[in-house]
């Protein structure tokens, strides 16, 4: 009996590490995206800076819009994961 309930007990422990390396990765995965998708959103931010300094605000609210249109993309993307 004691061999049985050790087995289950160690059953158990590779079951719960296996669950936990999973979190992990899952995690970091998640936390990459994240750092990703925040670097293209502070990109767009100076990109669209530099282009209403040098051309004005009309000239540049396509390219706004655009960017805009890409992050809720994004993010929709994100919450459907």
């Amino acid at each position: 009996m004691k061999f049985f309930t050790s087995l289950v007990m160690a059953g158990l422990l590779l079951g719960t590490s296996y669950s936990f390396a999973n979190d992990i990765k899952e995690t970091a995965k998640e936390a990459a995206q994240d750092t990703k998708k925040n670097f293209k959103k502070g990109a767009n931010r100076v990109e669209e800076a530099g282009c209403e300094m040098v051309n004005g605000k009309m000239e540049c609210a396509g390219k706004k819009i655009k960017n805009r249109a890409g992050e809720v993309k994004e993010e929709v993307k994100d919450m459907a994961n």
